[in-house]
């Protein structure tokens, strides 16, 4: 992760073949956590 002008990127490494899933945590500054998963975000050929 890195801070960019309009928020936060992440690069992702593409496998070889098959499906990416993206997983995120975001914690505020009072502690409370939420997570966001998405499965088979896309697919690589």
């Amino acid at each position: 992760m890195r801070h960019a002008a309009s928020g936060w990127s992440a690069v992702v490494h593409n496998p070889q073949s098959g499906y990416v899933s993206l997983r995120s945590t975001v914690t505020d500054t009072h502690g409370s956590a939420s997570t966001t998963q998405v499965i088979r975000a896309y697919a690589v050929r």
